[in-house]
């Protein structure tokens, strides 16, 4: 079985990240495995309404960052009733991008990463 039989792709990324951020993703789609649900299930399970809003958050975040700790990664945030955040890292074998998580981050975390510059605010032009 190929192993990209159960991912499918709920984004692009955009080129302007890359910008912003001063990083070497590379372009292309954004894909989310079958697995991501159980996986949110289990950790997140308040964050379950949000999955099917991972399109949403990739097209157009309010903030976007960079985890420290994880190289080769992103951090799209986006305002709801909660700020949400998706997480999507590298595959460094199959060099292509997937959503490894989803959760919700309080404001003052926000705010926090934002006053120490690992978010910076984004406009889609």
């Amino acid at each position: 079985m190929n192993s990209h039989d159960n991912l499918f792709p709920v984004g692009i990324y955009n080129s302007l990240f890359n910008k912003i951020l001063s990083i070497t993703l590379p372009c292309g789609k954004i894909y989310q495995s079958g697995g991501l649900h159980k996986h949110i299930s289990n950790r997140h399970p308040d964050c379950l309404k949000y999955l099917n809003s991972i399109p949403d958050i990739i097209d157009s975040p309010d903030y976007i960052g960079i985890n420290p700790h994880e190289a080769k990664s992103i951090e799209l945030v986006k305002k709801y009733d909660s700020n949400i955040l998706v997480g999507i890292k590298l595959d460094l074998s199959k060099n292509y991008l997937y959503v490894a998580s989803l959760y919700e981050i309080s404001d003052a975390k926000v705010n926090r990463r934002l006053h120490g510059g690992r978010l910076k605010p984004f406009k889609k032009c």
